[in-house]
């Protein structure tokens, strides 16, 4: 049976710098720890863990910057300069040495990167997602994975936004009938890995 995957987004010292409300990125982060830690104990045989980071958007990559050489989202993209080697993820979520670190150069997890493909070719159908923020890569990247036929759980306690409101809001989207995707608390999410397989 292929594992489930475990995306952690965005967990990041310069991410945090720009959030208003830093308790809530701290609140996030501590639950999604909670969870890295639980799924490492079970195995890369049961849960892939893939950290996920937000930068290295290079305004020579034609290919990104094709349609609109200004592109706001480019734009701020580039404002994130990590990369693999220098991820700024933060202590508590940071990766061990075989773990996967991908870096994305737009909202969602999937935008020109070999996610996509990685994941069918191990046949993976389940995702679990937490991140930072809500509204931007996870969002983004639930819309990504249950358009491309993944069966999508968001991680809300280990997802935090620049607004409560939308943060609160966007868990009601993510629920809704026909979407395919669900909400899951910290405990269910271990619950259901623990399951897997």
């Amino acid at each position: 049976m292929p594992p489930t995957v475990l995306l952690i987004c965005d967990f990041q010292a310069p991410i945090r710098a720009l959030m208003p409300d830093k308790p809530s990125f701290d609140s996030a982060a501590s639950h999604a720890a909670s969870l890295l830690r639980f799924a490492r104990t079970l195995g890369e045989e049961k849960v892939l863990v893939i950290h996920v980071i937000a930068g290295g958007a290079n305004r020579t990559d034609q290919a990104l910057y094709s349609v609109n050489p200004n592109s706001a989202i480019g734009e701020f993209m580039r404002s994130f300069p990590a990369s693999p080697a220098s991820p700024g993820i933060i202590d508590i979520l940071a990766p061990l040495p075989d773990e996967q670190i991908l870096t994305r150069t737009r909202a969602s997890v999937f935008h020109d990167t070999p996610l996509h493909s990685q994941l069918r070719s191990l046949a993976i159908r389940q995702l679990f997602l937490c991140g930072v923020a809500t509204s931007g890569v996870v969002l983004a990247s639930f819309r990504s994975a249950i358009d491309a036929d993944y069966e999508v759980a968001v991680v809300g306690e280990a997802c935090a936004d620049v607004s409560r409101e939308m943060h609160q809001a966007l868990f009601g989207y993510f629920a809704a009938k026909g979407w395919g995707g669900r909400v899951v608390s910290v405990q269910e999410a271990m619950r259901e890995l623990q399951l897997e397989g």
